[in-house]
Parts: structure tokens; sequence; C-alpha cells
């Protein structure tokens, strides 16, 4: 994700002392749920996908295998602002195409 401060859908100030990285409990992980914004409906729909943690930072990385013709790559592609539910943690982002 892009900011270790951003969670909960709740920005606050990252304070210093923190250490980067995602918390190792949730970085072990194998599953998130990814919450995009409907390109038409603008409803929230939610997937359930395989997802990979840079340990260093806050990130993960997804992947689709049918590129753009996913439904939640479109999405995305329309608008950036992403959920993530990991465990019971959720994350709020800015989705990147790699």
């Amino acid at each position: 994700m892009d900011d270790p401060a951003v969670d909960d859908g709740k920005c606050r100030p990252c304070e210093c002392s923190r250490t980067p990285g995602l918390d190792p409990d949730i970085a072990r992980r194998s599953v998130c749920y990814v919450e995009t914004v409907g390109r038409r409906s603008g409803r929230p729909h939610e997937v359930e996908i395989w997802f990979a943690a840079d340990p260093t930072r806050d990130r993960i990385y997804i992947l689709s295998g049918g590129r753009e013709q996913a439904h939640w790559v479109r999405n995305i592609q329309r608008t950036l602002s992403v959920r993530v539910r990991i465990g019971e943690r959720w994350f709020t982002g800015r989705a990147a195409s790699i």
C-alpha cells in the first residue's frame, strides 16, 4: 500500500519511530480481498485474490491472469483508489499497473 499510516479508511500522519513494511503476520498471508469501485455502477465490488507482499515496504502485488479482461482491473483503470482486506484489517491505497 502507499502509506503505512493509511488503514481502515482514515489517514493519520506517520510516526517516525514506526518500522517500515507490513506486519509480518499480514505479509505471510496469501489471500486478500480487493475492493474496487464499479466503473459503470459506482458501487463497491470485492474479489478474492492471491497476493505477494513486499516484506520491506507497505506494498502488495496482485496478478491478473486475464490482464485487462478482468473486471477488477478495468475498475482500477477507471478509479485508482482501492481498499484491501487482509485478514481482519482494511487498508486504503492507490493501485498502479506495473
